[in-house]
């Protein structure tokens, strides 16, 4: 699971990087006869404002990401609040 925006710094695989992983990912399964429908594609996208986020998992999705993780900097009660707002603002609109 590579670590998405905003985390630690710029070195993360941007959209491009991942789609390439993605495809080297999907040959291996493929060759070992495993349905790439059963993997999970996924990456950690820290928490920003709903519209940024939607676009960054816009972005991964069409890179070929089929799950994503809500990173959260500091556990307390403002990442609930985060994770209730990406839930009702995007969470719908997820394939």
């Amino acid at each position: 699971m590579p670590i998405g925006p905003r985390w630690f710094d710029e070195s993360y695989p941007r959209p491009e990087q991942y789609a390439k992983m993605h495809d080297a990912i999907g040959e291996f399964l493929e060759k070992r006869g495993y349905p790439e429908k059963n993997f999970a594609f996924t990456t950690l996208i820290s928490m920003t404002d709903v519209t940024t986020l939607r676009k960054d998992i816009g972005h991964y999705v069409d890179a070929g990401m089929n799950h994503f993780t809500l990173g959260h900097n500091v556990p307390d009660e403002g990442a609930l609040k985060d994770v209730e707002v990406v839930m009702r603002e995007i969470g719908g609109s997820l394939k």
